[in-house]
């Protein structure tokens, strides 16, 4: 069974300013796009990192210790280095990452919800005998 945007279990991890006043404005940036492609507010968890680099880390505990389907990390600017980790965290993890930053969340949540329906739909069309487990389901 394919999952819908209303199942997904979807996290947001975001990287506090030096003044905190406009964190709530980029989280909600985000969130609301989620919610328009029918992504349910119960399955949304949003979590808060001191600064840009604590991004990839926030993700990490993301994977360890929830079952999320996907996150989306967002930055205050644009880094290669996190870039690339957070690339490297998709591959370990096999959960879809979304890297955002300032300036950049015009339609946010897009690719992460395409990306885990992707990833839900070729999971349903393996062979059983090649069926490696999902993060969900060696979680629960």
């Amino acid at each position: 069974m394919i999952v819908s945007p209303s199942e997904m279990k979807i996290g947001i991890v975001v990287a506090r300013n030096d003044s905190g006043a406009d964190v709530m404005n980029i989280a909600a940036e985000v969130y609301s796009p989620l919610l328009r492609r029918g992504c349910s507010e119960a399955n949304i968890q949003l979590k808060y990192v001191p600064c840009d680099l604590d991004l990839v880390l926030g993700v990490v505990f993301f994977a360890e210790y929830t079952d999320v389907d996907g996150v989306i990390a967002v930055g205050r600017r644009y880094d290669s280095a996190i870039a690339s980790s957070l690339l490297d965290l998709q591959v370990e993890w096999n959960m879809p990452i979304e890297y955002r930053y300032e300036g950049s969340y015009a339609d946010d949540g897009c690719n992460l919800v395409e990306m885990i329906r992707l990833q839900d739909e070729m999971a349903a069309d393996t062979p059983e005998e090649r069926t490696p487990a999902t993060r969900r389901e060696s979680i629960n």
